[in-house]
């Protein structure tokens, strides 16, 4: 059963938003004392994890963070096939980059915090937004990343083609409606079933008639940012179809907190957080981080 309440459901990549915030961050950490960087990173995130997706003036909504545990199973699935190492080549990341990656714990974590918080050992988050997608839940769903694996998971659901997202927000919904909204300020800052097939038209060349299929593009040519050569295996991509093994919603535990969590319709996202970091931010004479937060954070 969902709570009374419906909001939409906000899925927010953390390692993505943990990279923005981190790129702002060494800056601050090289310029000013411990205690004002102590307090950078508690406001940065609190904006990060409370505003929701930038495109939109805020609206109250159930913010679920998903993390990743590694090593991945991919890791493993790969080598026994004789594929490359999932992901090989990346650079170590820094002692900062797991100062900002705490103090996001930290904030999640915090007495009396609302916010859903999903992380299992060996997945990715691309996995546990699969799960929670195809957990069904009749109700909005923003897929907030810039991985554009995500995009798979686009469906239109309830949406008419004149639909406008102000409007969509309020719905009652019926039917599962999932989004891709990026973190970034890339254009278009949506997309729905339309918008992933004339994205990957103009970044692939390729003519696509449904989102899924994107998937099938990158298990033909390979991706080199997670080290995937060229006829890799379709299950580790497709994030609908995994094998059956590495299945979250085949692992009782797993699903039911995935069932649980899809279905929570209560906003636990905080305006008054907002107010409060955004404040702190203009109080201490620093730029408000992040692309879009000041054009529509509501006039204090």
């Amino acid at each position: 059963m969902s709570d009374v309440s419906n909001a939409p459901l906000v899925v927010v990549d953390f390692r993505v938003a943990v990279y923005q915030i981190y790129s702002e961050f060494k800056f601050i950490k090289v310029n000013c004392p411990p205690e004002t960087v102590k307090s950078w990173l508690k406001a940065a995130w609190a904006l990060k994890l409370n505003r929701g997706f930038t495109g939109l003036p805020y609206f109250p909504h159930t913010v679920v963070v998903v993390d990743d545990s590694s090593p991945y199973w991919r890791n493993d699935y790969l080598r026994e096939r004789g594929f490359p190492e999932y992901k090989g080549g990346r650079p170590t990341k820094t002692d900062e980059w797991y100062e900002v990656n705490q103090a996001g714990i930290d904030y999640i974590h915090a007495p009396n915090s609302p916010l859903h918080y999903l992380k299992f050992e060996r997945f990715e988050a691309d996995d546990i937004a699969s799960a929670l997608v195809r957990t069904s839940p009749k109700r909005l769903i923003f897929l907030h990343t810039i991985d554009s694996d995500w995009m798979g998971l686009v469906k239109d659901g309830c949406l008419n083609e004149n639909f406008s997202l102000d409007e969509a927000i309020k719905e009652s919904w019926v039917d599962t409606t999932v989004l891709w909204v990026s973190m970034d300020k890339w254009t278009p800052r949506f997309r729905n079933e339309e918008g992933v097939i004339a994205h990957t038209l103009k970044r692939e060349k390729t003519q696509i008639a449904n989102p899924t299929q994107v998937w099938d593009i990158k298990a033909e040519k390979g991706d080199k940012s997670d080290n995937l050569t060229k006829g890799s295996p379709l299950e580790v991509i497709n994030l609908l179809n995994p094998p059956p093994q590495y299945d979250l919603l085949n692992i009782p535990k797993c699903k039911t907190q995935i069932v649980q969590v899809a279905n929570a319709g209560t906003p636990n996202s905080s305006l008054k957080h907002i107010k409060k970091a955004h404040q702190w931010f203009v109080n201490a004479g620093h730029r408000v981080p992040f692309w879009g937060y000041y054009d529509f954070v509501l006039e204090f």
